[in-house]
């Protein structure tokens, strides 16, 4: 959608409520990885009643999460893709992706507090995102952690 002006989730499950994680890294055919994430100023200008989400924990824990994830999968596609040599490039990238995108949400989104939930995924859990999300009603009893190692 986005290669040819479509709103970008034209198409794309129309009655899911909630999108997350929209990444396309792993696809043999794609050029390049696709970070849905990088695109939040176009979803929100596409979609103006969407709220977001800026997960975030620890950098640290995050790059031990990203470089783990797959058994190194994530690791080892990023690098072949992008041409990169040695694993410590990658991780570079990937920290200042970290800290680019943290501090790009918070300064779009620093006059718009309605529109944004930032989510400590360390500490938060359902009742924050059922005051964030008042109609929707989120069960405490299917509230569970999922990938914790990663």
């Amino acid at each position: 959608n986005l290669s040819i002006g479509r709103p970008l989730l034209d198409n794309v499950k129309p009655s899911a409520r909630f999108y997350s994680d929209m990444e396309k890294v792993y696809e043999p055919t794609a050029p390049f990885p696709l970070y849905g994430y990088l695109l939040f100023k176009d979803l929100y200008y596409q979609y103006p009643g969407a709220k977001f989400i800026l997960n975030i924990r620890p950098k640290e824990d995050w790059l031990k999460s990203r470089i783990r994830h797959g058994n190194g999968d994530y690791l080892r596609h990023f690098m072949r893709t992008l041409d990169i040599d040695a694993p410590h490039k990658a991780v570079k990238m990937f920290e200042d992706h970290f800290d680019s995108h943290l501090s790009h949400v918070q300064e779009f989104f620093k006059d718009k507090p309605d529109r944004l939930l930032v989510f400590d995924i360390l500490k938060d859990g359902i009742s924050e995102l059922s005051t964030f999300f008042p109609d929707i009603n989120f069960i405490n009893s299917q509230w569970t952690k999922c990938n914790a190692g990663s």
